[in-house]
């Protein structure tokens, strides 16, 4: 069965890159959505789909 991929909110900062690693270790496809307030580029693996920005973007999220 196919998994559905995962968007991690936070995904450049120090909890949620962890989370970006442990899901694409289990196999799942993430992508990664931050506003790099606190969190740093460097911090997503690579291969990852990574866009900034707020969730509170409307357009970005569509």
């Amino acid at each position: 069965m196919p998994r559905v991929p995962v968007l991690v909110t936070g995904g450049a900062g120090y909890i949620g890159s962890h989370a970006v690693l442990a899901l694409k270790d289990a196999g799942w496809p993430v992508a990664v959505i931050d506003n790099l307030v606190t969190g740093f580029r460097f911090a997503v693996p690579e291969g990852v789909p990574f866009y900034e920005g707020d969730v509170e973007d409307a357009m970005l999220l569509a």
